[in-house]
Order: C-alpha cells, then structure tokens, then sequence
C-alpha cells in the first residue's frame, strides 16, 4: 500500500495549463517536427512573445508559419511606436519573408490590414501615372516601370536603405497579381494618408484592448480606488472582452505563466480549485488582459518583455492580497 506521504497528488487544470505553457517556450517550439500545426494552436500575442523573446533572426521558422490574424497583431504589436505606423519597423518585418522569394513577400505583404498596405506604399514610394503626367523623378533616382506601363514608380530617399528595396516589393505585387498590384499603388498615389492612418489605428486599437493594451488613461483605471460609502458593483468581464475566447487554443504565454502560476500563491491556490474548463479558460484570458492594463499603466508597452514579466508578477501578488483580504472577511 503506498504511503500517504508519497501519494501522487493530481495536477490542477491550472497548473497543467501554465506547464503546458512553460513547454511552448520558443525553443522548444522551433524543434517540434509539428511546427505549422504547433504555431496555428497559439494566440497572436503568445506568438509574437516568442518571436520577440528569440529575436527575429533565430524566428524565422515561427514567423514563416504565421497566418492572416497572428501576423496583423505583430504589425500592431511592434510597428507603431509612440502610436504612429512605422513603415521602417514593417520593413524589418517584411524583411524575414524575402528570402522565401517574391511570392511569399507579396502574400506577407498582403496578409496586414489593407490600411497598412497603403500607407507602407505611400512611405517608400513616389508614383507617376504615364498615362496623365510626366515623371519628375531626380536625378540617379531608384525607379521601374510597372509591368502593365501604367505607373513609373521611384524609391524614396528615406527608403533606400529598407532590407526590402521598394522597388521589389512593388515587383512582387505586380507578378503575384498584376490588379492587386496597380490598385494598391493607385492607393498610395490618390487616398488620403491621414484618412487611412486614422482607420488604421482604430482598428489595431480593437485588437489590442482585447489583450489589455489601452490608452494609458484608462490604465491607469486599474489603481482607481474602489468608490467611498457605496457598495462595489457587481463584476462584469473587462471591457472589450465580449466575445468568450476559443477554449481550443492556448491563453496563457509562456513568458506570463512563470509568474501568474508562481506556487504558493494564494493566487495559484485559487485558481487550483477552477475546475470547469471553460471557466478557466475566461478567467486565464482575463489575467492575460489585466497583465497588459498593467503594463501599460506603469509606462511601457508589450516590446518591452521584462516590464511584461514585472506586470505579471504585479498581477499575482495584488491578486493574492485581494484574495487575502476577502478571506479575513469571510
């Protein structure tokens, strides 16, 4: 018979979830003989941790795996610094799909919100329209003809030190569909930038809030103190959080689950008896949000992986103490 005090105590759903997560560190990941399949079963932002956290060199593996959803977050992730589209960040991007050839650029490429497309094009590129207006292009300029001959395009200054020349990427849109390619350059020629930036940014705005990187203001939400002499309202889901994640694919990242999961927490110990498993999917994905409130909060953004791993830790232990105190008034 087999002693009380080496009996195998079950592992809780939550603990299994944050070692399950602890195994998907990057590179792990890379050796795994599954790694489209292993990539498409991650959240964007467990992905672009992982790519951040391995460097973009030693990712390429993971980023070529990247779909539609996974890829629009990287660009929203790590493109926008101080809030403003960076042609050049996107450019670095991009740059991990041109070796693949020009088939796989252009699909990268097309694969960002269309927003983006356009005011990438716009940043790197002066384009003539043949058809209508001589081209003015400066002297010992970097310019092509498109392959229809409709529009002469010349590569910005600023430009010509991208890892992608401007002048491929044009290329490589125009041989992987030809209408494609002369309507995004029609785009970038006539539409409106501070229109599409606008569009643009609204849109990656809905995206993030989902994982909890707001505006700072309502951040700093999260330190408010609870209202004076009125009792606290009844808990409702974080804003923005309507739709109830997918129970089939991972919440936890790994560079979270170290910390949330940390034993002997009365965190920890809490979520040990979440035994329902879409429950505990919800409440994994709420901890995801309030870990990017935090962060933002305190001043840093989701690139900056150590402040991401303090805000975690932030989470567990005021957490805990919430979990403390509603036990002394029990």
């Amino acid at each position: 018979m087999q002693s009380p005090d080496l009996a195998v105590v079950p592992m809780s759903r939550f603990h299994a979830d944050v070692a399950e997560a602890l195994s998907r560190r990057g590179e792990a990941l890379l050796l795994a003989p599954n790694l489209a399949e292993r990539v498409a079963a991650l959240r964007p932002l467990e992905l672009y941790l992982m790519i951040k956290e391995l460097g973009l060199n030693d990712a390429l593996a993971l980023v070529h795996c990247a779909d539609v959803e996974q890829i629009r977050y990287m660009v929203d992730l790590d493109c926008w610094p101080d809030g403003e589209f960076s042609p050049q960040e996107l450019d670095a991007w991009l740059a991990a799909f041109a070796p693949l050839g020009p088939k796989a650029l252009a699909e990268a490429f097309l694969r960002v919100d269309e927003e983006i497309q356009v005011l990438f094009l716009a940043a790197v590129v002066t384009v003539y329209d043949l058809r209508s207006e001589e081209a003015e292009a400066a002297p010992g300029a970097q310019t092509a003809q498109t392959l229809d001959g409709f529009y002469l395009v010349e590569a910005r200054d600023k430009a010509r030190d991208y890892e992608v020349p401007p002048l491929n990427l044009v290329d490589a849109l125009y041989r992987y569909d030809m209408n494609e390619g002369f309507r995004l350059l029609t785009a970038a020629k006539w539409e409106l930038q501070s229109s599409l930036e606008e569009d643009a940014l609204h849109f990656r705005t809905g995206r993030l809030e989902e994982m909890g990187f707001v505006g700072r203001v309502r951040a700093m939400q999260l330190f408010a103190p609870p209202p004076k002499g009125r009792a606290l309202p009844k808990a409702e889901p974080i804003e923005g959080a309507a739709t109830a994640p997918d129970a089939g694919r991972a919440e936890l990242p790994a560079l979270y689950a170290g910390a949330l999961g940390q034993p002997g927490t009365l965190l920890s110990q809490a979520m040990a008896h979440v035994f329902e498993r879409r429950t505990l999917i919800r409440l994994e994905y709420e901890l995801v949000r309030l870990v990017g409130l935090a962060v933002v909060a305190y001043g840093n953004g989701p690139q900056n992986l150590q402040a991401l791993e303090r805000a975690a830790g932030f989470v567990r232990d005021t957490l805990s103490l919430g979990l403390e105190a509603q036990g002394a008034q029990a």
